[in-house]
């Protein structure tokens, strides 16, 4: 896919409301022999292999992982690992149970385990998204993305990123646990731009329109101003199509018509200013997607997201209790 500065925009903007949060949840040098089942997760998972290499089975796909290459599950699929292709696996918690676990003052918790045979040492973690499982790039990205060391080197910053994990992820220094999760936060923005550069238009699902010169440019205007009175011929003339010509090429490349993106877009958008703004009255966070009438954005909201928009906002959890729960339940449970 070819990007241009206004599908970086809105792919930005895509990216910003869903407030992706990451962690490591563990380093693990594993010795040969060794294989475990990883349970499917709410939340999504990524490996990052720093020494030796690893095989990987999630579903028909098979992949061997050497220095500096990740896998990403976007939505937690189950998936197996081990040091060779036909290696016997046992699940996750039978492992962790066997394996040796340091933490020392370390960024994160440090497993040891498997035989006597050459090892393999990776990071692992998660990514939740306070945008909800819902959001739309979601849906577009494939259940399991692997990215190469060799291809990463040739994306601006993400063959560094790699490299700092691995060896923060490892680190006793002070402040290694802040590094560790300001390197992942970025690491899902450049996992995304890396896929979004690469695969086939096909394969992108509404985000392939953002290359398109006319439909992209609409894209972006609507993007840059969703409260703004948009309908299919203002987008239209932003970008000088006929009505029936751009909601025809719309639908086509994005799935949707143009109204029904708008207005999912902005129940997104308004979501995430309701999680941000805990006190803004609802009647000012719907002027700020579009809607005049409190009313009008109330059925809009509870059509997409089943709940109206004030007791959807009541059920909110605090945000940093929220992260903390959840990153510690996982450690818990996914130590590696």
């Amino acid at each position: 896919m070819r990007n241009t500065k206004k599908s970086t925009d809105v792919l930005s903007d895509v990216l910003r409301q869903l407030s992706v949060q990451g962690s490591v949840t563990g380093c693990a040098t594993m010795g040969a022999p060794w294989g475990m089942a990883v349970p499917s997760s709410e939340v999504a998972m990524f490996h990052v292999v720093a020494r030796g290499g690893l095989h990987l089975k999630a579903g028909a796909h098979v992949a061997t992982l050497g220095p500096g290459d990740l896998v990403l599950f976007p939505r937690g699929m189950s998936h197996t690992l081990a040091d060779a292709p036909r290696r016997r696996t046992v699940p996750l918690g039978d492992v962790l149970a066997d394996c040796r676990s340091s933490n020392d003052g370390g960024s994160c918790a440090q497993l040891t385990g498997g035989g006597d045979g050459p090892q393999t040492t990776y990071v692992c973690g998660q990514f939740c998204f306070a945008g909800g499982s819902s959001h739309p790039l979601l849906a577009v990205l494939p259940d399991l993305m692997v990215l190469r060391a060799d291809e990463s080197r040739g994306i601006a910053g993400l063959e560094t990123s790699l490299r700092f994990l691995a060896e923060e992820a490892r680190s006793r220094e002070p402040g290694a646990q802040i590094a560790v999760d300001r390197i992942v936060d970025l690491l899902f923005v450049q996992v995304v731009r890396a896929w979004t550069a690469s695969a086939d238009r096909a394969d992108l699902g509404w985000l392939g329109a953002l290359s398109d010169a006319k439909i992209g440019a609409a894209l972006s205007h609507f993007h840059a101003a969703p409260e703004k009175t948009w309908t299919v011929d203002a987008l239209a003339r932003s970008v000088g199509m006929s009505r029936s010509a751009f909601a025809a090429r719309f639908s086509k490349l994005v799935g949707h018509p143009p109204l029904t993106y708008v207005t999912d877009w902005r129940m997104v958008v308004a979501a995430q200013r309701m999680r941000e703004r805990r006190d803004t009255p609802l009647a000012d966070i719907a002027r700020s997607v579009g809607y005049e009438s409190e009313a009008a954005f109330g059925v809009a909201f509870k059509k997409h997201f089943h709940a109206p928009p004030g007791a959807w906002r009541r059920q909110l959890p605090d945000a940093g209790a929220a992260r903390t729960a959840a990153t510690a339940t996982r450690r818990r449970e996914v130590a590696v």
